[in-house]
């Protein structure tokens, strides 16, 4: 008996069902609003995106510091002045502006008559005298509505400055100031900025608050005398990232920039955008790349320069989750500056590269920093282990500055580049690794090979004093 005629399949038909358009339409709504909020809030610390998100546990309980020092200068009528000191990205800026942001908030009730009011100068967009005063003085007439003159001198901004902090006073109004990287103001000679500031503060007697922000942990010791005096001790110390606990490691500090805020959790796409970002982060490809970001020492601004990266690419993808793919290219272009550190080792001559073999060497016995005459006190020990030719101290001193310029060494010394400050003696601190280094010493073309030996901890050959 003939079979029957099968009916003739049609599109789609033993498949999955295609979404339909509204649903489509309303991921594509979903996916734009979460690629705009956390993009806003991993860019710009004063977004209210940014102040919405939860601080990482170490700054929490730094959060509650120092709003409660604020507050004694708001309500109580005490000065204040303290440092905030962390490293590069660990997260300064966007303690302050949350504590500021909170602040104001709490403050500044009445429409158009604020009582709390904030300046922010920074060390190396207004570091003259001139600049820095007329960046205050545009703040301050912007702030508490007054008028500003872009003509005015530098004499005339700080006369200014003086009569408005007085009227500041008599209208029991408050002004906070946030001088970031406040170490430019200390390199300079008589530190006119820090010491003008201060005093006006002190001779008007305003209810004001000074927060120097920087990385540097001797700023203070750099100060002179008469700005010492104005300024307390106080200090405000953010640690620097752990790896090794369970919420500062890459993936946890990963998974918190990248969390959905409230208003975006509650819809029906959250839970499967959750579920997709923890696969991403647990795929195996993500996990040892993140475990090479945690050698190296990652901080949050590098992790939220990552996260960022990873959102642009996912926005060019049509329909598709936040996957590993995108993780890892934020990964790799993180990465691809450090990959060139090698190559600028390789284009070094001998001398250069036997100061690096050195601080290394120092590195290596523990020394977080160091200065020229401890690098070179290492680099005559090769003589004694004859290895390989040696220069003279000027030589090598012109030869380590060259290096600095590379940017593979940095000075930590808050003036190092001050006029009369013996720059051999200022800390410094190396900023490649080891693998980094022996990488750009086999791609050297004419490495030598007392540096090859030397930089393995060798003692061979014989040679001389040069």
């Amino acid at each position: 008996m003939p079979s029957p005629a099968k009916r003739p399949r049609t599109f789609g038909e033993g498949a999955a069902p295609l979404p339909a358009a509204g649903t489509q339409q309303q991921g594509a709504d979903f996916k734009q609003s979460v690629i705009d909020h956390l993009a806003a809030r991993l860019r710009d610390p004063r977004s209210p995106e940014a102040a919405a998100a939860p601080l990482r546990a170490a700054l929490q309980p730094l959060e509650q510091e120092l709003g409660s020092l604020l507050r004694h200068a708001v309500v109580d009528g005490q000065n204040v002045s303290m440092l905030v000191i962390g490293e590069p990205g660990s997260g300064k800026t966007l303690l302050l502006e949350r504590v500021l942001g909170n602040l104001c908030r709490e403050h500044n009730t009445a429409p158009g008559n604020p009582t709390l009011g904030v300046v922010r100068i920074h060390g190396a967009l207004h570091s003259e005298e001139r600049a820095a005063f007329q960046e205050i003085a545009r703040q301050l007439c912007a702030t508490f509505r007054c008028t500003f003159s872009r003509t005015a001198s530098y004499d005339d901004n700080l006369v200014f400055l003086k009569e408005m902090l007085q009227q500041l006073r008599r209208a029991f109004k408050c002004v906070v100031f946030v001088i970031d990287e406040v170490e430019a103001y200390v390199r300079v000679a008589k530190q006119m900025v820090l010491y003008n500031l201060l005093d006006a503060l002190t001779s008007s007697q305003v209810q004001a608050a000074v927060l120097g922000v920087t990385c540097q942990w001797d700023v203070q010791d750099a100060m002179e005398k008469r700005v010492r005096s104005r300024f307390s001790s106080r200090r405000v110390l953010l640690p620097p990232l752990d790896h090794t606990k369970p919420d500062e490691t890459p993936r946890a500090l990963l998974a918190h920039m990248l969390k959905l805020p409230d208003s975006l959790s509650v819809l029906p796409q959250a839970r499967a955008f959750q579920r997709e970002l923890g696969s991403a982060l647990d795929d195996a490809r993500v996990k040892a790349q993140l475990r090479e970001l945690a050698k190296i020492g990652v901080g949050p601004r590098d992790l939220a320069s990552i996260a960022t990266t990873a959102l642009s690419q996912w926005q060019l993808v049509q329909m598709a989750p936040l996957g590993a793919n995108h993780l890892l290219a934020g990964v790799q272009a993180w990465l691809r500056p450090l990959h060139s550190r090698p190559t600028a080792v390789a284009g070094m001559s001998a001398l250069q590269l036997g100061l690096l073999v050195a601080a290394q060497r120092l590195e290596d016995q523990g020394h977080g920093t160091f200065n020229f005459e401890m690098v070179f006190d290492e680099f005559l020990k090769a003589k004694n282990e004859s290895l390989g030719p040696l220069w003279r101290k000027p030589a090598a001193w012109r030869a380590f500055r060259d290096v600095v310029s590379t940017g593979l060494v940095q000075f930590a010394a808050a003036r190092a580049d001050s006029k009369g400050i013996m720059q051999q003696h200022c800390a410094a601190q190396l900023l490649l690794t080891k693998a980094e280094l022996d990488a750009g010493i086999q791609q050297h073309p004419a490495c030598p090979d007392h540096i090859k030996r030397w930089a393995r901890g060798d003692a061979l050959s014989h040679t001389a004093l040069v």
